[in-house]
């Protein structure tokens, strides 16, 4: 019997560039905000009196982000919970199914 060579072929690992994002690419993520957000745009009104309390970007036209966002507030408003309610996210909170992210951090 014959002991058989077996070889071994390693291929260079290929580089593919990250495609940048539209706030990327658009140089949104460069502006400073004394908040340091992560979000390339941000936009807070007073609804009574009109007053911009906040603007990051504000000339920016983007489409939403993530309709689950405004869901969210709509629910919330319209159960007439309360704004200023502080939630804890815990570890029961984080997908182990689908494993999708957020920047959420566990813990108050």
């Amino acid at each position: 019997t014959r002991k058989q060579k077996s070889v071994v072929v390693r291929k260079p690992a290929v580089s593919v560039p990250a495609v940048p994002t539209f706030g990327q690419a658009a140089g949104l993520h460069e502006v400073d905000d004394p908040l340091a957000l992560k979000s390339s745009v941000a936009y807070v009104m007073d609804q009574n009196t009109n007053e911009v309390l906040f603007s990051k970007n504000p000339q920016a036209v983007l489409p939403i982000a993530s309709i689950t966002k405004l869901m969210t507030a709509l629910v919330v408003v319209e159960a007439g919970l309360p704004l200023d309610e502080k939630l804890t996210v815990t570890a029961d909170d984080i997908d182990t199914e689908k494993n999708t992210g957020s920047r959420l951090a566990v813990g108050p």
